[in-house]
């Protein structure tokens, strides 16, 4: 649980993704004065591409060994990946085998030139790290938008989920404090708006709080019967049809026994994701990856104002994707681990989601 600080309505602007009913899309701050239940934060998207300083025969790395080191790390990788490699060597043309060499890679496969030991090496990932200015919200309002065996096999796969992955309940996380228990209690000033009061009692102790007891209880079936329930359910529409793929991938990554937050990384002073980083001031991965009411409600809101003031002055918690360094010797291609799997299938499982929000 995060510690409480200040107790002040959020103000500034900064930009963040989430992933939403159109995909990942950027919010901008607004003030809590002008939040209504309906809206959605609007913005550009946040895009990062990570591209190699360019070399030049006066850098002292840029020598004949290293461009030599790296020229038969890539014509090995090559041989692994089935490709041919017919670039002939040129005297420290650093930039020209960079280029080559990218464009042999598989599709969603990045490269570029680090440095380790005073040595340069090529190095292989798969994008940006996860968490990384955008946050996961998974919304439960389907719950009481669908009925029946449909609803009956959504709510057990939110219970299996969370029994799997443990996310954080909300009341343990101290921007839901700031936003629901700030308001109904006088904290600061507000609006007294009626219909944002009635949905904050809601989401402390009403139908919302109800909602999200039942993702927080125990599962009465076993992932095995999960699917076997699938099976016998036949798809009323396109959403359903989709969402149920989902499902069905999503059980898949629950069988693996794995907790992804045992992947977190915590970032350091000296972690390239961030500068200046004050161990003090970390906004932890459990307020990025959480269960939500609805995709686009005045708590939902709250939350992501929160998280884009605090995330100019503090950085946050990630995941970092599978990478590879390579030397002449490298005797494996890059894998696609676990990390990678979950948010692939996390972001097409949320826009699933919001496609009910949206009907």
């Amino acid at each position: 649980m995060q510690t409480k600080g200040r107790t002040l309505q959020p103000s500034g602007k900064h930009t963040l993704k989430r992933v939403a009913a159109d995909g990942s899309f950027a919010g901008d701050k607004h003030s809590k004065k002008d939040a209504s239940i309906g809206e959605k934060p609007a913005g550009n998207f946040l895009n990062t591409v990570f591209r190699p300083i360019p070399a030049t025969r006066f850098h002292p790395l840029c020598n004949g060994n290293n461009y030599d080191f790296l020229y038969r790390s890539a014509r090995n990788y090559s041989k692994l990946l089935g490709s041919s490699f017919y670039l002939k060597k040129q005297e420290k043309d650093f930039a020209g085998l960079f280029r080559y060499f990218e464009g042999l890679l598989p599709q969603g496969q990045y490269l570029m030139m680090v440095e380790e030991n005073k040595k340069l090496l090529f190095k292989i990932f798969f994008g940006n790290d996860f968490l990384i200015g955008e946050v996961f919200f998974i919304p439960i309002e389907i719950l009481n938008r669908t009925g029946g065996k449909i609803r009956d096999i959504i709510l057990t796969f939110f219970q299996l989920f969370q029994q799997t992955h443990k996310l954080a309940r909300k009341e343990h996380l101290y921007d839901y404090e700031m936003i629901v228990d700030g308001y109904l209690d006088g904290w600061y000033e507000n609006d007294n708006d009626p219909q944002i009061e009635a949905f904050l009692k809601a989401y402390r102790n009403g139908y919302i709080n109800d909602t999200f007891s039942l993702v927080y209880r125990q599962a009465n079936r076993s992932s095995g019967e999960l699917e076997k329930l699938i099976e016998s359910y036949t798809s009323k529409n396109d959403r359903e049809e989709n969402l149920l793929k989902s499902i069905k991938q999503g059980i898949n990554i629950i069988d693996r026994n794995k907790n992804i937050f045992d992947y977190v990384c915590r970032p350091e002073k000296n972690d390239e994701n961030f500068y200046d980083v004050d161990d003090e001031c970390i906004i932890e991965a459990g307020r990025l990856i959480r269960f939500v009411y609805s995709g686009n409600d005045y708590v939902t809101d709250g939350y992501l104002e929160y998280i884009n003031t605090e995330s100019m002055d503090m950085a946050c918690e990630y995941f970092p994707r599978n990478s590879l360094l390579l030397t002449p010797a490298t005797d494996r291609l890059l894998e696609v681990d676990f990390v990678e799997c979950f948010f692939t299938w996390l972001t097409g499982f949320i826009k699933n989601l919001y496609d009910y929000e949206d009907e």
